[in-house]
């Protein structure tokens, strides 16, 4: 679908999505390739200081702090709240965004009873049914689906967690790898274990 051809510039993040991917060029312009079917690659006007791709749609933070959406919207994921954010992730029909409180907010699909923990956050991360975020402690918190182990984080300090599909992944503040979940092809093994 072309989300492997990115277009020429300069830029200052990239984020890789489903079937397309999005990126921030030097001057703060939000561009997005790959497949279109959802409008997920015409990203909105303005200057952007971070960016997320999910399954069909995308999100981004404004150089002022508030989030925009565009894509898919079937189940409200790109229906962005008000408010002031530090920090997003867009997943497969949700997403999730650090307010400016330290509070998580999360919109879109709800199936696994996903309800962020009422602690204060620094950073979040959208898997596929679970959502994993690090707190300003430096400890994980994780919720929703956890069938296999993937939102039940070991309780070591972090300093960065990524969720996936059915497992996800923290770097520890010691500077090692630590993973949880499913892991039939090794994807809960990271290297040197």
């Amino acid at each position: 679908y072309g989300q492997s051809t990115p277009p020429s510039g300069d830029f200052i993040a990239v984020e890789a999505g489903y079937r397309h991917t999005c990126g921030i060029l030097s001057s703060g312009e939000a561009v997005c390739w790959g497949l279109n079917n959802q409008q997920q690659c015409d990203a909105p006007g303005g200057s952007f200081e971070s960016i997320s791709a999910g399954d069909d749609h995308s999100c981004g933070i404004t150089t002022s702090k508030t989030v925009k959406c565009w894509g898919e919207d079937y189940y409200g994921q790109s229906t962005a709240p008000s408010g002031s954010f530090s920090s997003l992730s867009a997943g497969n029909l949700k997403t999730c965004a650090v307010a400016s409180s330290g509070t998580v907010e999360c919109w879109g699909t709800d199936f696994s009873g996903e309800e962020p923990p009422s602690v204060s956050f620094k950073s979040v991360s959208v898997g596929d049914d679970h959502t994993c975020g690090v707190t300003t402690s430096g400890a994980v918190e994780c919720w929703g689906w956890d069938e296999l182990g993937q939102a039940s984080p070991p309780s070591d300090s972090f300093t960065a967690v990524s969720a996936g599909e059915w497992h996800s992944c923290g770097i520890t503040v010691e500077g090692p790898l630590s993973c949880w979940g499913y892991n039939a092809k090794g994807e809960a093994t990271p290297p040197g274990e």
